[in-house]
């Protein structure tokens, strides 16, 4: 077990990661053989253990090395002169950003909608909206009335994907489910 969150909890370390590096080629800082020293390490972000805090600082940490399509952060080294110190580098960058994710900043929580990675409906203005439109004429003392589910989803798939025929239709039909209008 290795130490990285904040709470002083324990965290997990990864598994090892699948690594590449060309065998045959001599390790001399040469012009002729570029990839004799590189060294590349990638694994699946899902195979690490994250919570939803972890992996957004995570994603912001490595950047660019995400494939969101493969879902496989991928580390390329070649500054050192020898493969295995560019291996031992590549070692030390992911396990940096690994326990680094764990790690909560004051600043992060004054963190405003903008700031946020994915967007959470149950972290922002539009759920109030919708509470306020479900419990518009209500009775005083009446049970409060929240979004449903589906609603929440939809919200958050058509924020994050972006508007395209589908979510925009299905949000409509949400919309419409919620308000009981058919």
């Amino acid at each position: 077990m290795a130490k990285g969150s904040g709470d002083g909890g324990q965290v997990a370390a990864p598994l090892p990661p699948g690594g590449h590096h060309h065998g045959l080629l001599p390790e001399l800082p040469t012009i002729r053989n570029p990839e004799a020293r590189r060294v590349t390490i990638s694994l699946k972000l899902s195979d690490l253990k994250f919570d939803a805090h972890a992996t957004d600082k995570f994603l912001r940490l490595v950047g660019d090395l995400y494939d969101k399509d493969t879902d496989l952060v991928t580390f390329v080294t070649d500054r050192c002169p020898q493969k295995k110190q560019n291996y031992d580098y590549a070692l030390y960058l992911l396990t940096a950003c690994y326990h680094e994710s764990f790690v909560t900043e004051p600043w992060e929580a004054t963190k405003s909608e903008a700031d946020m990675e994915v967007y959470l409906f149950e972290r922002n203005q539009s759920k109030l909206s919708a509470e306020e439109i479900l419990n518009w004429n209500a009775k005083e003392g009446a049970p409060k009335v929240v979004p449903s589910k589906s609603f929440a989803d939809c919200v958050e798939q058509l924020i994050n994907e972006g508007e395209n025929e589908y979510n925009l239709g299905k949000y409509k039909e949400e919309v419409k489910k919620m308000l009981n209008i058919a």
